[in-house]
């Protein structure tokens, strides 16, 4: 679509997933962890990286900073993310690979 490609993106029915960090108890860099999970989460940064990568900032107050024409384009932007539906990783552990080989039958057909 950036390349002006006759696209869009249907954002009904969509899924997303929630992932996190984790200090190890007893860490001993357990502080250096900390920094750096603030430095991943500073809105100014994530609304950086979306030039590079078309993965929507974890923070939402990183739209503060995006450019509206690329927001609009970001799963997680505010009107996007209210349509979605939390991933169940119990169905797509038990189901990922029968799954992954339909998809692929289909988009090789």
């Amino acid at each position: 679509m950036d390349g002006g490609a006759p696209a869009s993106i249907a954002w009904g029915q969509g899924l997303y997933n929630i992932d996190g960090f984790t200090i190890p108890y007893g860490s001993p860099k357990a502080e250096a962890a900390r920094k750096f999970i603030r430095f991943c989460l500073d809105p100014q940064r994530q609304s950086r990286y979306v030039n590079d990568l078309a993965c929507g900032p974890t923070n939402i107050k990183a739209y503060d900073f995006i450019d509206k024409k690329k927001a609009a384009l970001l799963p997680t932007a505010p009107d996007h993310i209210k349509g979605l539906v939390p991933m169940n990783a119990v169905y797509w552990g038990d189901n990922q690979e029968a799954l992954t080989e339909r998809f692929e039958k289909w988009i090789l057909s």
